[in-house]
């Protein structure tokens, strides 16, 4: 079977979440909340295609403020308890230490409800939340992680770099769906669906980095020249090399006979910066992913897909870490654990970029991004 969760479109001062749709007498708006209930219960009865979290994304970007100051509603705590059958009280501590968002409340939830018993206890959920991969950082902690990653965060022109005044290949697959190929593992688990969506969908496709033997994109993207110089044999000769021309045009002639496609890129100097500006992308970390999606915004995108982005996979008494740093050796957690938040933001910021575009955006692979998850293969 197959379902629909509709949301019918807003008219002003009708109630149209209430059990009576109408235009109240006491002009009571409900909060989006009984489709919530109903993709949450599709969920949990294992819909995979179903995803509460788009949902309780939008209430916490535009409902939560509005409840604060009305100090009216209902509360998302007690709809994401009720969804996950746990207690509230560890929901409202979660949300009352403000370095959690909503999201990665969601994220928390199966482990603190696997290690906590059905009683508040706080103990219990600090144990449960040091078990896990991502754990918010302290400002020092932060400073001590980015000591360790710092220059891999900085552009450092090569001495034949140079900027681009246009870039050629701006619009060049106007109106096409792309897939933006990255290197977790489920590119490899889900190997046959992805080929079948690439071939069904006919998406234009960028890779990144390292794709063993397993994908050939028509581009294939690095933004690392440490990356290139180590995984640049293994692009295919059908594929065309995207880099930025802050790599100069002499390591990649030494190390690629292909073709190749510089483009500009750069340092955002903070978050309200355009991540496309003019021909340059404006990136608060280099990211290869998040410059491809980029990429394709560019090139002319409709739609862009991703697979690969797989952030981390939680469960119960396991964690995976899916964090590399340069040399390919796995992050520690608390660089891990920054990397990942930075680059939530930087989804973020982009998805926004996008959605004021009218270009969506989402991953069709497992992913803890869990707010861009479309399950499509």
């Amino acid at each position: 079977m197959r379902i629909v969760a509709l949301n019918p479109p807003f008219l002003p001062k009708y109630s149209r979440e209430s059990r009576s749709p109408a235009v109240a007498k006491s002009g009571t708006l409900y909060y989006p909340m009984w489709l919530a209930y109903a993709v949450g219960y599709l969920e949990k009865q294992g819909k995979s295609t179903y995803n509460t979290v788009p949902y309780l994304d939008v209430i916490e970007r535009y409902y939560l403020d509005l409840f604060k100051e009305l100090n009216w509603g209902y509360k998302i705590q007690s709809l994401m308890g009720g969804l996950k059958n746990i207690h509230p009280y560890y929901i409202d501590d979660l949300f009352n230490r403000k370095t959690y968002t909503v999201d990665e409340i969601w994220n928390a939830l199966d482990i603190v409800k696997e290690k906590c018993p059905i009683s508040y206890s706080v103990d219990r959920l600090n144990e449960a939340l040091e078990s896990r991969f991502y754990i918010p950082l302290t400002n020092v902690k932060v400073e001590e992680a980015y000591k360790c990653i710092g220059d891999q965060l900085k552009i450092i022109p090569a001495s034949d770099s140079f900027t681009l005044e246009s870039f050629k290949e701006e619009g060049k697959h106007k109106g096409q769906k792309f897939l933006v190929i990255a290197n977790g593992p489920s590119i490899e688990q889900y190997k046959d669906e992805i080929e079948h969506f690439i071939k069904e969908e006919e998406v234009v496709t960028i890779g990144v980095n390292y794709l063993q033997a397993n994908y050939t994109p028509l581009y294939h993207m690095f933004v690392s020249r440490k990356r290139f110089f180590k995984h640049s044999q293994f692009v295919s000769e059908r594929s065309i090399l995207v880099v930025p021309s802050f790599f100069g045009r002499a390591i990649v002639n030494e190390n690629y006979n292909g073709n190749c496609i510089y483009f500009n890129l750069e340092l955002a100097e903070n978050e309200n910066v355009l991540p496309v500006n003019g021909v340059s992308q404006k990136l608060l970390n280099l990211n290869v992913a998040a410059s491809a999606i980029l990429m394709a915004f560019q090139m002319g995108a409709s739609e862009i897909y991703a697979v690969g982005i797989d952030g981390y996979i939680e469960q119960p008494n396991k964690s995976k870490i899916y964090f590399y740093n340069e040399d390919d050796v796995p992050d520690d957690k608390d660089v891990a654990s920054l990397r990942y938040e930075n680059f939530s933001k930087e989804l973020d910021r982009i998805n926004r970029f996008l959605q004021d575009k009218s270009i969506p955006f989402s991953n069709i692979t497992p992913t803890s991004h869990k707010k861009y998850y479309r399950a499509l293969i």
